[in-house]
């Protein structure tokens, strides 16, 4: 249903011009999708392109409260629309540190420009037990060691930001 909503919405938007000023439809169902779930990586993904800085305290309170893969693109959406990274890295930490959606956390920190967070990643890609998870103990070595060198791109990559 929520994705019916979504692909609705954006029918409607692209009806009605560049999305800078919306029906009141349009917000009001990204809003709810937000808000109930469904599809709430698109919608918040959506209000990022389109600039819908009222939306920012749904997404906030979503961010919190939705599972890892919606959260990674509800922070690259929250960060596109003005909230500063310091706010989202906490957030993204834990998520990268579930072991569920890792890779995709690691990258929207870099995305983010997480630059104090390098120091975080490289003691994590160092650490003693498997920042990697997999319900085949075949795959989770595997994923491990993956995870392990993206840590240590993503805190490079941060670093070398620093200047």
């Amino acid at each position: 249903m929520h994705r019916a909503q979504l692909a609705a919405a954006r029918l409607l938007l692209a009806g009605t011009g560049d999305g800078r000023h919306p029906p009141d439809e349009v917000p009001a169902a990204v809003r709810a999708i937000v808000d109930f779930g469904g599809a709430t990586a698109q919608a918040a993904t959506l209000a990022a392109d389109l600039g819908w800085t009222e939306l920012v305290d749904d997404l906030r309170a979503a961010f919190g409260r939705r599972g890892a893969g919606a959260r990674v693109a509800i922070a690259e959406a929250l960060w596109r629309l003005g909230v500063p990274a310091h706010d989202l890295m906490p957030t993204l930490l834990a998520t990268v540190e579930d072991g569920i959606r890792s890779a995709e956390a690691v990258q929207a920190l870099v995305t983010i420009g997480a630059t104090t967070i390098a120091p975080q990643l490289t003691r994590l890609a160092e650490r003693d037990r498997s920042v990697a998870y997999d319900d085949r103990p075949h795959a989770m070595a595997w994923k491990d060691e993956r995870l392990r060198a993206d840590l240590r791109a993503a805190a490079a990559t941060l670093v070398s930001a620093l200047g």
